[in-house]
């Protein structure tokens, strides 16, 4: 039979194992809450960092077009393959058509009067668009930026379309799109985009 002394002893020692162990489980369970909880902060304060990210990103990057850049979009929409690019000779062949007819529409002041035909590469052009192109140039003061001209391929091997920008100092541009006939030579403009070629002086 035990010693009632060692059996005290051994009861007490049993005790205090039993609150260690307990104490020890009770800082086990607080520190894993803690370890839970700020690996939820970061989780949550990374999110944010994130979409406040994204949300800045995105309204930096974001930027409103401008008009010249609308009115180019539009004037290539109406091309029927501006994927298509042409060789540099035919491209050299429609600008100078182009160049034929801005001299000529200089050379009369009488805007009204004006007339496509076959020397000045307008015979293909509608007399509306004629009169259009020739306000642009002697009224309205607009150059050809020839720099700027683009000439594609069409669905028609013997045609080719171009679009040139117009441009005047302080101005928004003008885009003028049309068919060049790379058999007779003719410039045929069927529409233009922006630009105010009502007046000089506008």
């Amino acid at each position: 039979m035990m010693n009632p002394r060692k059996k005290r002893k051994l009861m007490f020692t049993l005790i205090c194992l039993g609150t260690v162990l307990f104490i020890a489980m009770l800082v086990t369970v607080f520190l894993n809450r803690q370890a839970r909880k700020k690996a939820r902060e970061a989780e949550i304060s990374q999110t944010s960092s994130t979409d406040g990210s994204s949300e800045s990103y995105s309204s930096q990057s974001y930027r409103e077009p401008t008009p010249n850049e609308k009115n180019y979009q539009h004037a290539r929409a109406t091309l029927e393959r501006p994927e298509s690019v042409v060789t540099e000779e035919k491209k050299n062949k429609v600008a100078e058509a182009l160049k034929i007819a801005v001299e000529d529409i200089k050379k009369h002041p009488d805007t009204a009067n004006i007339s496509g035909n076959m020397d000045n590469r307008l015979a293909s052009t509608s007399s509306p668009m004629v009169l259009t192109f020739a306000m642009a140039i002697n009224l309205a003061g607009y150059n050809i930026d020839e720099s700027k001209t683009e000439v594609f391929k069409s669905y028609s091997d013997d045609v080719l379309q171009f679009l040139c920008v117009m441009t005047k100092e302080g101005k928004e541009n003008s885009y003028f799109v049309g068919n060049y006939n790379d058999y007779t030579g003719q410039l045929q403009i069927a529409s233009y985009h922006g630009g105010n070629i009502r007046v000089r002086g506008d």
